[in-house]
């Protein structure tokens, strides 16, 4: 019998069924508690104080209640996916496959510039406060450094351009006590660069200090700590580069490519690295990295599709060294279109979200080699 969905005419019976598991798993992660169900499809987000801000595949970004999940602001003006997101004083700024970056006013919801930033897809943000810039990386495989005084409805003052990369630039990062940049591309290399602003703060100087290859495919996220790097990758592992030993990476393999992670210190010398890959969240016991073997402490189900980010949010008071446990929460995002809250607790006694009941999947009436084919010719198109 021929079905009526146009969708389903060049898919097989075992990827409808797939979908219709994926669709259950979906509903009954919506319901949970810990759940913020959005409309949209989230891209990426940033955690300011009790808030978080998403960026979306649906061309707009969202100001979002983590106490009680309410949609507060809706900022539309793109005409792409929101890929980026960042909070800067009191306005938010986006970054859209549209190649434009807007600046809205987050009282009034105003728009208060609008710059034609690149040739190509914005992929990532970073707001580097100290100096007073932004650094724009792009799929044109630029780097573009923005002044970010500016002046109300008019465009971001370009401060410089470095196009070392050779491929799409992913991921950006600063560490502010050794004053350098890096940036993460689709090829796996990472760029390390100095940034320096002169003291008219009419330009901003950057010089590339060298470069880093050790991951095999695309870099997708780059956090950057006091005693060093640290990245994520599709080639299923995150590397910690240690400023102290740069010839003795830590690596930590997955079973399945690493889109985001996050780093939480605990107390005074304790820290948890979250990692986000495929549908799970992991945990890791990353306190005596380089010294001793990196504890995994636990995996936890959290989406019904892939996890692209992972934040932090703090209550209460903030220490700029630790935190206790039952000051923190962690928020999670994914293209499923749902934020999810989790104590730390939690992910260290994870409770498997329990299988959707359905029938088992009917064998294919296409052979391998068929179906292979079928996907090689669906990628083409």
């Amino acid at each position: 019998m021929q079905t009526a969905n146009a969708d389903n005419f060049f898919r097989t019976e075992n990827d409808i069924a797939k979908s219709n598991v994926q669709a259950l798993k979906s509903e009954q992660i919506r319901a949970e508690s810990n759940t913020i169900p959005l409309k949209g499809k989230i891209i990426s987000f940033v955690v300011e104080n009790d808030h978080a801000w998403t960026a979306e595949s649906g061309a707009v970004a969202r100001k979002v209640s983590l106490e009680d999940g309410k949609t507060l602001q809706l900022f539309k003006g793109h005409s792409g996916p929101v890929t980026s997101i960042q909070i800067y004083n009191n306005f938010l700024i986006t970054g859209s496959w549209d190649k434009t970056i807007k600046i809205w006013d987050t009282t009034t919801k105003e728009l208060v510039s609008d710059t034609d930033a690149h040739i190509d897809f914005v992929k990532c943000l970073l707001v580097i406060s100290s100096l007073e810039i932004l650094v724009s990386g792009s799929s044109d495989k630029t780097i573009r450094i923005w002044d970010l005084r500016f002046q109300s409805k008019a465009p971001l003052r370009l401060l410089h351009v470095a196009s070392g990369h050779t491929r799409p630039v992913e991921c950006l990062a600063y560490d502010p006590q050794r004053e350098e940049l890096y940036s993460g591309d689709s090829m796996g290399r990472i760029k390390i660069w100095k940034l320096e602003r002169d003291e008219d703060a009419s330009t901003c100087r950057i010089t590339v200090l060298g470069e880093n290859q050790r991951h095999r495919t695309g870099v997708n996220e780059l956090v950057s700590t006091r005693d060093g790097l640290w990245s994520a990758s599709t080639d299923c592992t995150v590397i910690f580069h240690r400023h102290a030993s740069p010839e003795q990476p830590v690596i930590i393999k997955h079973e399945h490519p690493v889109k985001c992670i996050s780093l939480l210190p605990i107390q005074e010398s304790d820290m948890l690295l979250f990692t986000g890959s495929q549908e799970k969240i992991h945990t890791f016991d990353v306190s005596t990295v380089g010294h001793e073997e990196v504890e995994l402490l636990g995996q936890t189900e959290a989406h019904s599709l892939d996890i692209n980010s992972i934040g932090i949010w703090y209550h209460g008071s903030q220490s700029t060294h630790a935190y206790r446990q039952q000051d923190v929460t962690i928020i999670t995002s994914s293209l499923d279109g749902m934020l999810r809250k989790w104590k730390i607790d939690q992910l260290l006694s994870p409770q498997p979200v329990p299988a959707p009941s359905h029938k088992p999947l009917k064998q294919s009436i296409l052979t391998r080699d068929e179906e292979r084919e079928l996907e090689e010719l669906l990628e083409s198109d």
